[in-house]
């Protein structure tokens, strides 16, 4: 007896979304980062206010309220309206919090190569180059996080599109193959 399923998944379509999505980033990278920060700012301050309120209502009925305010749906709120009252600062501050992970990411790749070499493993001088231009890009973020932001969007971008495209072309030979 054969078993089939039915198949949800098309990489062809996947491929498709990666490349639109990536354009989106490389034509438009100061306002995907705007409209993020929005999008967020909105999230958070619904989300926050559909805990602060059911809260009341519950409360308002003699329910079992979960115990006690919503402090977390009250901060979600406040951090909701911060976000969207400033969303500059916000994308900044987003760019300063992703540079320290690139940075420790870059020195630790570093740290591994040289724990390879000191084991007897050959490592060429060539394996240190992106994590050094890594560890750059990180303090380039760090230390002027609003222009990077709009660069690394449009790198970011312009992966994802060759990701898809790449993507793409796998499924068609995969397909011819078959």
């Amino acid at each position: 007896m054969k078993i089939t399923t039915k198949k949800t998944y098309n990489p062809l379509w996947w491929s498709v979304a990666a490349v639109l999505v990536g354009l989106l980033l490389v034509i438009w990278p100061e306002s995907i980062l705007r409209w993020a920060v929005i999008f967020i700012g909105i999230i958070s301050l619904l989300g926050g206010l559909m805990q602060v309120i059911t809260y009341f209502v519950r409360r308002s009925r003699g329910q079992n309220s979960w115990g006690g305010f919503p402090l977390i749906g009250l901060l979600a709120v406040i951090w909701g309206v911060m976000l969207l009252a400033q969303q500059e600062v916000w994308v900044g501050l987003f760019m300063v919090v992703l540079s320290l992970p690139m940075i420790l990411l870059a020195i630790d790749q570093m740290i591994s190569l040289g724990r390879s070499k000191r084991l007897g493993t050959p490592v060429r001088w060539t394996y240190y180059i992106f994590p050094v231009l890594f560890l750059l890009a990180g303090v380039i973020v760090l230390f002027n996080p609003f222009t990077s932001a709009t660069v690394l969007l449009i790198f970011v971008g312009a992966w994802i599109i060759a990701y898809g495209i790449i993507d793409m072309f796998n499924y068609f030979i995969s397909k011819s193959r078959n």
